[in-house]
């Protein structure tokens, strides 16, 4: 069952995706290639970092219904 939490954390994903592409466009326009390359694996560091939380909670929750020790 998705709770209020992972659905916040779909919204600041989304947030953050929105936010990357347009630095990612200005930085591309201005000739800045690198450091749009870089914002992209910054904003790619960060949902990570929010996301691997929920993804080992997911699997705990595997194991506890499935009992595997």
């Amino acid at each position: 069952m998705i709770g209020l939490g992972d659905i916040g954390l779909i919204f600041q994903i989304a947030a953050i995706a929105i936010i990357t592409t347009i630095f990612y466009t200005f930085l591309k326009q201005a000739g800045r290639e690198e450091y749009a390359y870089l914002s992209v694996v910054a904003a790619l560091a960060i949902v990570l970092i929010q996301v691997i939380p929920v993804i080992i909670r997911l699997f705990q929750e595997v194991k506890e219904v499935f009992r595997i020790y």
